[in-house]
């Protein structure tokens, strides 16, 4: 059948058959999510109801896949027609959106589709988004964190858009980014840079994170120091090298390198019983040192011999000589293991040359954790 006479035919019979006259939203283009029915005349197992895909294509029987993105109903009916032509003498179609797509697509560094508002904008849709769960059993919240805001594409109908959007430049300046179409695809990608961040912190895991972005940042990322952790011998694996790190080293303030591992380790829990100012069980998060827990333990009380400080580990004593320290002489600044205990016994009191002695000590104790 000439398509020019199943287009008289299709305005007189629309009805009654089922579908609108071809022409009837000749101004509508199809987008990706869209509804769509295609009539192919005369041959009804041809015919089918479809949605487009992402890309704006959508598979038909015998045509195969169609890329139908961005074209009106009479232009997609041609290209279906061109497609049906090896199989079909004189092939006849009718394309008829059904329903338009009121959704988004989500791509890249997260998959699945969110609803679309009319007059929406990128930056509006992405901080819609992080308000609430997209559509899609593998993604329950949407986290910027690890997306690279500086790097957002859109795909509409089948065609990536030429530009790229840096929603951090835009929000700064206060804008917002184009206006969204329905089926329109947000691509987004990764931070660049990967950390592997482990241990005993709030969400462990792999973090994303700008080049110049410091290992601070990749922590901070991942919910920061847990209230245990060791903030003094943090673990870093780079090239496979291994260095122990403090939160405070150059390194940790350096930038990151993709493939960095960060290990986080529980802090130090030791005893301080005896003469001291706050006795008790220390969580040792700056140090694992003998001084840096008796430091923590806010240092030694009037009467303290400090010659005589005991450390009691799997049920063996030692004996440690801390006075020394007044000396300049730090060889009894042991690490402590998880579970030690201090002792620091009385002895006699404190005259004025000890004392002085003492808040050196105490002094000294700050640089020496």
């Amino acid at each position: 059948m000439n398509r020019y006479f199943a287009q008289i035919i299709g305005a007189l019979l629309g009805a009654a058959i089922g579908f609108a006259p071809l022409g009837a939203a000749a101004s509508a283009t199809i987008h990706s999510g869209d509804h769509l029915y295609v009539h192919v005349y005369n041959h009804e197992d041809l015919s089918a109801d479809v949605i487009a895909n992402s890309d704006g294509s959508v598979g038909l029987p015998l045509a195969g896949n169609v890329q139908l993105g961005g074209l009106t109903e009479n232009a997609a009916a041609t290209r279906i027609e061109a497609a049906l032509l090896p199989f079909l003498r004189h092939p006849a179609v009718n394309v008829r959106i059904t329903q338009q797509a009121q959704m988004l697509f989500l791509t890249g560094a997260y998959n699945g589709v969110a609803p679309f508002s009319p007059g929406e904008s990128l930056g509006s849709a992405i901080g819609n988004l992080t308000q609430r769960p997209a559509d899609n059993s593998n993604v329950n919240v949407f986290n910027t964190s690890s997306v690279d805001m500086r790097n957002v594409r859109i795909l509409r109908n089948g065609t990536l858009l030429p530009q790229v959007f840096n929603l951090e430049r835009l929000s700064r300046s206060g804008q917002s980014g184009p206006t969204l179409e329905p089926g329109d695809t947000i691509e987004l990608s990764t931070k660049p840079i990967k950390v592997d961040v482990r241990g005993t912190l709030r969400n462990p895991g792999p973090v994303y994170v700008y080049a110049g972005d410091t290992l601070a940042q990749a922590i901070s990322q991942a919910g920061g120091y847990g209230e245990i952790t060791s903030v003094s011998r943090i673990i870093l694996n780079r090239n496979g090298k291994i260095m122990i790190i403090s939160s405070g080293s150059p390194v940790m303030a350096g930038p990151a390198q993709d493939g960095d591992e960060l290990v986080l380790q529980p802090a130090v829990h030791v005893d301080v019983v005896g003469v001291v100012q706050h006795p008790g069980t220390l969580v040792l998060q700056s140090g694992n040192s003998l001084y840096a827990a008796l430091y923590q333990a806010g240092g030694p009380a009037a009467h303290a011999d400090m010659a005589h400080v005991k450390v009691v580990h799997d049920g063996e004593t030692t004996n440690h000589d801390l006075s020394k320290i007044v000396r300049g002489d730090v060889s009894a600044n042991i690490q402590l293991s998880d579970g030690d205990t201090v002792v620091v016994p009385k002895g006699r009191g404190i005259d004025g040359t000890t004392a002085t002695g003492v808040s050196s000590f105490l002094a000294t104790l700050k640089y020496m954790l």
